[in-house]
C-alpha cells in the first residue's frame, strides 16, 4: 500500500472527520495534515477530507465514552496548537486513548500521550498570556475590540471566559495570524473566519482613558529598577504593540492596534 497523507480544514471538526476516516478505511496515514501545510513525501498519495459534522461528533462521542471529557478536551487543545504535526499527533493521540481507555493518562511517558500533552501545555501557556495581555478598546458603536497575534489558535479557548465577564457589552477578539474573530453580542458568542477586518475609530472616552492608564503607568515606574531582560522574559515583543502602556507617546494612543 502506498504511504498516505490525509489533509483537512484545519478545525477539530476536520480533524475529528479525518479521524474517523482512517479508522473506516483501515487505514494508517503517514501524515494528518492542516490545508495550507502539505508537502507531500515521495510516493505519498494525498487524500483531501471534507468535513462531516456528524462524523466528527460520532468520533467525539466515542472518544468521551471510551476514555472520559478529559481525552476531548486534550484532543481539542491539540488541534489549536501551533505545531505542523498537530494533526497527526491527535490522531495517534486517539489510537492509543481508545486502545486504553481510562488509564490512558497514567503512561504519560507514551509517545502518543506525551506529544499531546506537549502541545495542551504549549497552548494553555499562550491562552493564560492572552488572559493576561488582551487590551479591549471601546470604538464607535459602543463594542469593544482587542486585537491579538498568538501563535496558537487560543481565541476559542479566550471566548467563554470573557463572555462570562463581559456579559454586560458587546466585544470582539480578532485573532491577526489565524483570521479568526471571536464575537460576542450580549447573548452568545460565535467564531467568524475572516481575511480582514474594518475597525472603527476609538471613541473620545476611550482615547481619554488610554491616556489616563498611560500616566498612570509611567508616574508609577521607577527608573532605577528598570530591566528590560527581565520584561522581555515575562512580557515577550510580540506582545508589546497591542499594550497601551508600552505606547511610544500619547500619538499612539489615538489608534488600535498600530
Amino acid at each position: 500500500m502506498e504511504p498516505i497523507a490525509y489533509v483537512y480544514d484545519d478545525t477539530l471538526e476536520g480533524l475529528l472527520t479525518a479521524i474517523f476516516t482512517a479508522y473506516a478505511r483501515h487505514e494508517d496515514p503517514e501524515d494528518v495534515v492542516p490545508a495550507g501545510l502539505i508537502q507531500p513525501r515521495l510516493g505519498q498519495e494525498v487524500v483531501s477530507v471534507e468535513t462531516d459534522f456528524e462524523l466528527a461528533e460520532r468520533v467525539r462521542a466515542g472518544l468521551v465514552k471510551t476514555c472520559g471529557k478529559h481525552a476531548f478536551e486534550v484532543l481539542k487543545r491539540v488541534s489549536l496548537a501551533a505545531d505542523g504535526r498537530r494533526g497527526s499527533i491527535g490522531l495517534a493521540f486517539v489510537r492509543y486513548a481508545m486502545n486504553h481507555g481510562r488509564q490512558t493518562f497514567s503512561n504519560s511517558m507514551h509517545p502518543a500521550v506525551f506529544d499531546a500533552e506537549r502541545l495542551v501545555k504549549s497552548v494553555e501557556e499562550e491562552r493564560e498570556k492572552w488572559k493576561q495581555f488582551l487590551r479591549f478598546s471601546e470604538v464607535d458603536g459602543g463594542v469593544y475590540v482587542a486585537r491579538c497575534n498568538p501563535r496558537a489558535n487560543v481565541v476559542p479557548l479566550l471566548m467563554p471566559g470573557f463572555a462570562a465577564r463581559f456579559n454586560v457589552q458587546p466585544f470582539m477578539i480578532y485573532d491577526e495570524v489565524h483570521n479568526l474573530a471571536g464575537v460576542y453580542d450580549m447573548r452568545r458568542w460565535v467564531l467568524v473566519t475572516t481575511d480582514a477586518v474594518h475597525v472603527p475609530d476609538p471613541t473620545l472616552k476611550d482615547n481619554l482613558m488610554r491616556a489616563a492608564w498611560k500616566t498612570f503607568y509611567d508616574a508609577l515606574s521607577v527608573e532605577d529598577r528598570y530591566n528590560p531582560e527581565l520584561r522581555r522574559q515575562l512580557m515577550p515583543k510580540r506582545y508589546w504593540k497591542y499594550l497601551v502602556e508600552l505606547k511610544p507617546n500619547q500619538a499612539g494612543l489615538s489608534t488600535l492596534g498600530d
